[in-house]
């Protein structure tokens, strides 16, 4: 049984099902995927899941987590900000 971290059939698109560290539950896939198991339970959804739903949810993830690094690599903040504004780029402070 997993709980809150693997949605077999839907993905928790918003605050990565509100993980508080995101690395381990990134890691949490690799970990489940260990374990030799026919049926997977994640209690919030109405079916169960495979293994399959286990990679397929990683997969996605890993998906993100490569294009956020290349678009990371092609978006210049610097110009972005001397255009509409450094002030209106949160989370940014170092370019202020």
């Amino acid at each position: 049984m997993v709980v809150d971290i693997i949605f077999p059939g839907w993905m928790h698109f918003k605050d990565l099902a509100m993980a508080q560290f995101v690395p381990e539950f990134l890691e949490s896939h690799k970990k489940i995927l260990e374990y030799e198991f026919d049926t997977l339970v994640g209690r919030h959804l109405t079916r169960s899941g495979t293994a399959e739903d286990v990679q397929i949810q990683q997969e996605y993830f890993e998906d993100i987590q490569t294009s956020a690094a290349k678009v990371n690599q092609e978006i210049f903040f610097v110009a972005i900000g001397q255009e509409v504004g450094f002030e209106t780029m949160v989370g940014f402070p170092s370019l202020c």
